[in-house]
């Protein structure tokens, strides 16, 4: 008696976990349906546009437009990677001009240093042909 017992509660946890595991996997076929059926109805949408529109009459057309769509994603795709290394062109450049910008200050004042010296030397100069004089 306890041994069947046993058995059912064992069989019946089994049970269980096998109910829990299908509706884990229903919930995520559930999830893929309705991923599905958006790009379904996407593509619906598209197709009914290009439909609706006047200037198509025959399939190729509709390929045309296809074609047409797909460049200009991918033109639209080249335009932002321009865009972004435009930005990236505008930043080095701005790096380079605040170093340039260091590096002018530190030549100025170089030079000033230079000319400081040199009318220090001069001072030392005339100085020594004053006290010659005298």
């Amino acid at each position: 008696m306890r041994g069947e017992k046993e058995h059912l509660y064992e069989e019946a946890l089994k049970l269980k976990i096998q109910t829990n595991s299908f509706k884990d996997q229903n919930k995520l076929l559930k999830t893929q349906v309705k991923i599905l059926e958006r790009k379904l109805a996407e593509k619906d949408e598209m197709v009914n546009e290009l439909f609706n529109q006047k200037d198509i009459s025959t399939i190729g057309s509709l390929g045309q437009k296809l074609n047409k769509r797909k460049f200009e994603n991918h033109l639209t795709s080249n335009l932002k990677k321009q865009v972004k290394e435009a930005r990236q062109q505008v930043h080095e450049k701005d790096e380079e001009l605040i170093k340039i910008k260091k590096e002018i200050k530190s030549t100025k004042l170089q030079e000033l240093d230079l000319e400081l010296r040199t009318y220090m030397d001069e001072c030392l100069r005339l100085r020594h042909m004053l006290e010659e004089t005298m």
